[in-house]
C-alpha cells in the first residue's frame, strides 16, 4: 500500500528509467565495498547480491510507477463497490487478479491512499472522495434510494441504510416497510454502543474528532453493498466516518468466529470496534504507519468483543506437530479458530506465526506472501497490553498526537521506543521476551494459538546451521538472512538414547553489524519451560553456553534458540549467523525429586567433584520453585543460607548474578560448594524434578568419604556404566562393614523414617531399596573411604 510519501517514491517515466535502474545494484556494491573492503573471495558477492534481492523485494510496493499505481488504485476502488451481483452500478470491472487473496478485510488503508492522491483518481472514481450521502456530488454512493437514518440510544452515532436493492445496498433482513427497523440495524446500533462504552468511556480515547481537534456531535456508520468488512475516512470537512457492508454473509470466504450468533454478525461486530478505532486514529496520528494502526484496530476488537476471538485466523491454525520438528508437515491434522478440524493437507502459510522471520512492522502489501501480516501483528499490541496493562497504547498514541499538535511528526516505532524508555525498559528488551513468549504461547488465550515456525530442527549431534544457507520456495526462497526486529527460531532435542549429557552451544554472527540476541528456551518432560541467556560478546557478537542436563532422561528435553535481530533501523539492518550444537553424554546421572517443604539433600558423589551453590540455584530452579539452599559450616557452627530471587526484586547488596538464568533471577548470600556427603536443606515452594550429571573416570572408580558420626549419602541413577551399586540397606550396610552402625532414609510422601542397622554383625530393621539420587543418612563409628 502507497502512503503518505508514496508520490515521492514514485519513479521517473521516459526513458531515463532504464538508465536509472542499473546504478542501483552498482551503489550497493561500492557501499560494501567501502563498509567491509574488497571481499578475498566470491561468497561476500553472492551473499550482497542475495541481500539485494530481499531488500528489493521487500520494498517492492515502494517501487511502481506512477502509472501502475493509477491502474492498481481505480481497480481497487471499483472492486470495493462492484460485487458480482451489483451489474447496474456503471463502475468498470476489476482487472483479472486485482483482487486482494482471500478474504478482503479493512479497506481503510485503501481509501487512505485515495485521499492522498485523488489527482490520480479517474473521474467515475472520484465519489471516494466524499460521503455517500452527499448530493453535492453527482455520483453519490447511494443514488437515487431512499436513505433512512436511526440514532444510537446513547445519542451518540447515526446509522444510515437503504432497504431499496436497486443498486445492492439493502441492509439483510429488508422488508421494504419504513415502520420497522431491520434486526440488521439494531445490531450494528448495539455494536456501535458496545464500542463507544469500552473505546471511549473505558479505555479512554478522545473520541472521532476534526483534524483541528473539536469533537463530532455525531459519528456517522453508513451501511452499503462493498466487497470489504469496512472502512473508515474523513470527508472534505475533515470529518470522520465509516462504511461497514450491508450483509457478511455474502462476503468472500467469511472465516469462522466464536460469536454464539453466528460468524457473519460477528464479523460485523468486530468491523464496527475496528473502523470506530480507524476512525477514533485520525484524530492522533496521520496514518503513516499502516502496520500499527492494523496492529491495534485488531487489538480493539477484542478488548471490546473479547468472546469473538476474531482475530485468531490472522495468526495461523493451529495443528499437531506429530513429529516435533516445530514446522506443520503435510499430513498432520490442522484446525480453524473453532478448534474443528480443517484438514491435514494443503494448510495455507498465511498466519502471523508463520513468518517469524519478517521485520516487527511488516504488512502484506510489502510482504507479498503474508497476506495478513498488519492483522496478525495484533500479538505484538497483545504482549505490550498484556505487560503493562490497555493504557499503554493510548499513551503511545497520545506521545504522537502531542508531536504533531508541534507541527512535526514521529513513526510509530520511535513512539513504541519513547514510551518504553519511560517505563525503564527498551525495544530490544522488549522484543527478546516478546519472542520467548510467541514460543511458549504465553498469553492469555495462547492456547489457541499456533506454533511459531521454525526455521530448523536438530536431532542428531554434532550439529550446524547457517543462515545464509536457509531456502523455503513457499515463503520466498532464500530467508535466513535477519532483517530488522525479526527472529528465527531453532530446535534442538535430545538424541533417541536414554542418556543424559550437556548440550554446547556456539553462535557466531557471520554477516553485517546488526546486534542479535540469543535467548534459550528449555522445555521438561512435564511442558514446563525455563529461559536461559546466551550471552554474547557485544564486539564480536559470538558466544558459548554449556547446559548440563540434557537428554532424554535429564531434566530438559529440549533447547530452543531463538536468534533475534535488536535493530531498529532500515539501513544495514541484515545479518547473517551461525549455531554449531555439540552433545557430550554423562558416564551416570542422578535424578533427584524433591516437594514443598524442608527437602535432605546430599548431591551424589562425583569424585571429589564439587558444585557451586548459586549455580545450582540459578540453573535448576527459578524463584517460583524454591526459596533457600541452607549448608552447615562446622568450623563457624552455623548454616549458610542462600535465597533465589527474582531480578526485579533483588537488592544492591549481597546478591549475585549468575548464569545461564540471570536475567530471570539472582541469589543472596556467600556461595558455597555442594561436595558428596555435605549436609544441605531445599526449602521448596513447589514440587521440582532436577537432574544432576555425575561424571566419572574413565577407569570407573568411585570413592565416597564417610566421616566418622552421621553422613549424607546419594548414589547416580544405574546405567551401564554404574554396574554393582548397592540397591538396598542391606547390601550397602554389608559393603560398609563394621566400620557403619545404621543407615535410614525419610520416605517423602509419608514423611516415615526407615531404618537398616547392624544386630550382632547381621543387618536388621527394614530392608528398604536404595534408589539413584534418593539422600539416605548413614551413622560410621569410624572413617571410612569407600571404593566400588
Amino acid at each position: 500500500m502507497v502512503g503518505r510519501s508514496a508520490k515521492k517514491q514514485l519513479q521517473p517515466k521516459g526513458d531515463l528509467l532504464p538508465a536509472t535502474l542499473w546504478l542501483i545494484p552498482c551503489l550497493i556494491i561500492l557501499l560494501i565495498i567501502l563498509l567491509f573492503g574488497w571481499p578475498k573471495d566470491n561468497s561476500c558477492w553472492a551473499q550482497a547480491a542475495d541481500q539485494s534481492k530481499q531488500a528489493a523485494e521487500a520494498d517492492s510496493s515502494a517501487k511502481v510507477s506512477e502509472a501502475e499505481f493509477r491502474t492498481w488504485l481505480n481497480q481497487e476502488i471499483a472492486a470495493l463497490f462492484n460485487r458480482k451481483d451489483k451489474s447496474s452500478r456503471r463502475l468498470p470491472s476489476p482487472a483479472s487478479g486485482s483482487r486482494p487473496p482471500f478474504f478482503p478485510r479493512c479497506a481503510t488503508p485503501l481509501v487512505q491512499a485515495a485521499r492522498q492522491h485523488p489527482e490520480l483518481l479517474d473521474e467515475q472514481n472520484r465519489f471516494i472522495l466524499y460521503r455517500p450521502t452527499d448530493f453535492t456530488y453527482q455520483d453519490n454512493y447511494y443514488g437515487p434510494v431512499k436513505i433512512f437514518v436511526y440514532r444510537t440510544l446513547d445519542g451518540h452515532c447515526r446509522i444510515h441504510y437503504t432497504e431499496d436493492n436497486s443498486r445492492g445496498d439493502a441492509v439483510v433482513g429488508s422488508d421494504g416497510l419504513a415502520l420497522t427497523i431491520p434486526p440488521f440495524v439494531l445490531a450494528v446500533a448495539k455494536a456501535l454502543e458496545d464500542t463507544w462504552a469500552k473505546e471511549v468511556e473505558n479505555l479512554g480515547y478522545s473520541p472521532p474528532a476534526l483534524v483541528s481537534g473539536s469533537s463530532s456531535i455525531q459519528f456517522d456508520c453508513y451501511i452499503m453493498g462493498i466487497s470489504y468488512y469496512g472502512y473508515s475516512t474523513l470527508d472534505p470537512d475533515d470529518h470522520p466516518y465509516m462504511v461497514i457492508a450491508n450483509n457478511y454473509e455474502t462476503l468472500t470466504d467469511l472465516p469462522p468466529n466464536q460469536d454464539p450468533e453466528g460468524s457473519a454478525l460477528g464479523a460485523m461486530r468486530v468491523t464496527v470496534a475496528h473502523e470506530f478505532f480507524h476512525a477514533i486514529q485520525f484524530g492522533y496520528t496521520e496514518w503513516e504507519d499502516q502496520w500499527w494502526e492494523e496492529n491495534t484496530a485488531v487489538w480493539v476488537e477484542d478488548e471490546v468483543f473479547d468472546h469473538i476471538n476474531d482475530y485468531l485466523h490472522y495468526l495461523g491454525e493451529p495443528y499437531d506437530d506429530l513429529n516435533g520438528n516445530g514446522r506443520w508437515d503435510s499430513g498432520e491434522p490442522y484446525y480453524n479458530s473453532l478448534g474443528k478440524l480443517a484438514g491435514r493437507f494443503d494448510r495455507e502459510i498465511w498466519g502471523w506465526f508463520d513468518w517469524p522471520f519478517l521485520p516487527l512492522e511488516a504488512t502484506s502489501s510489502t510482504y507479498k506472501r503474508a497476506k495478513y501480516q498488519e492483522y496478525g501483528g495484533v500479538i505484538w499490541v497483545k504482549y505490550l497490553a498484556e505487560k503493562y496493562g490497555p493504557n499503554i497504547v493510548r499513551s503511545i498514541f497520545e506521545r504522537g498526537k502531542r508531536i504533531r499538535q508541534q507541527g512535526k511528526s514521529a513513526t510509530a516505532l520511535s513512539l513504541i521506543k519513547a514510551e518504553l524508555a519511560s517505563r525503564q525498559s527498551s525495544l530490544g528488551e522488549e522484543l527478546e521476551e516478546f519472542k520467548v513468549k510467541v514460543l511458549t504461547r504465553d498469553f492469555e488465550e495462547g492456547d489457541s494459538y499456533p506454533q511459531v515456525w521454525h526455521a530448523d530442527c536438530f536431532k542428531e549431534y554434532p550439529a550446524l546451521f547457517k543462515s545464509d544457507d536457509l531456502y523455503d520456495s513457499s515463503r520466498g526462497g532464500s530467508i535466513g538472512t535477519l532483517r530488522h526486529l525479526s527472529a528465527h527460531y531453532l530446535r534442538f532435542q535430545a538424541p533417541d538414547e536414554d542418556t543424559v549429557g550437556s548440550l554446547r552451544l556456539k553462535f557466531t554472527r557471520t554477516y553485517g553489524t546488526a546486534p542479535l540476541s540469543c535467548p534459550l528456551v528449555l522445555t521438561a518432560g512435564s511442558g514446563l519451560t525455563e529461559r536461559v541467556d546466551l550471552t554474547l560478546n557485544p564486539n564480536t557478537c559470538s558466544g558459548e553456553i554449556t547446559l548440563p542436563g540434557f537428554g532424554k532422561e535429564a531434566e530438559f528435553q529440549t533447547v530452543e534458540a531463538i536468534v533475534v535481530n535488536t535493530a531498529d533501523y532500515t539501513i544495514g539492518d541484515l545479518a547473517s549467523f551461525t549455531l554449531e550444537a555439540n552433545f557430550t553424554p554423562a558416564a551416570s546421572f542422578s535424578k533427584i525429586s524433591f516437594l514443598p517443604g524442608m527437602n535432605l539433600f546430599s548431591p551424589p558423589f562425583l569424585n571429589g567433584e564439587s558444585l557451586d551453590s548459586h549455580q545450582f540455584l540459578l540453573h535448576y530452579f527459578s524463584a517460583d520453585s524454591v526459596h533457600s539452599l541452607s549448608a552447615y559450616d562446622p568450623e563457624s557452627g552455623q548454616w549458610i543460607t542462600n535465597t533465589l530471587i527474582k531480578s526485579s526484586e533483588k537488592s544492591s547488596e549481597g546478591t549475585q548474578q549468575g548464569t545461564p538464568n540471570s536475567k530471570a533471577c539472582s541469589v543472596s548470600g556467600p556461595s558455597f560448594p555442594l561436595s558428596p556427603g555435605g549436609v544441605y536443606i531445599l526449602n521448596m515452594k513447589t514440587p521440582r524434578t532436577i537432574t544432576l550429571p555425575a561424571f566419572i573416570s574413565q577407569d570407573s572408580s568411585r570413592a565416597q568419604l564417610f566421616r566418622q558420626g552421621l553422613n549424607f549419602f546419594s548414589l547416580p541413577l544405574r546405567t551401564a556404566q554404574t554396574q554393582g551399586l548397592p540397591e538396598s540397606a542391606f547390601e550397602l550396610l554389608d559393603e560398609l562393614g563394621e566400620d557403619s552402625s545404621a543407615i535410614a532414609k525419610r520416605e517423602q510422601i509419608s514423611g516415615r523414617w526407615l531404618s537398616a542397622y547392624h544386630f550382632f554383625q547381621k543387618p536388621a530393621g527394614r530392608n528398604f531399596g536404595i534408589s539413584g539420587g534418593e539422600t539416605s543418612i548413614v551413622n560410621m563409628v569410624r572413617e571410612k573411604i569407600w571404593r566400588k
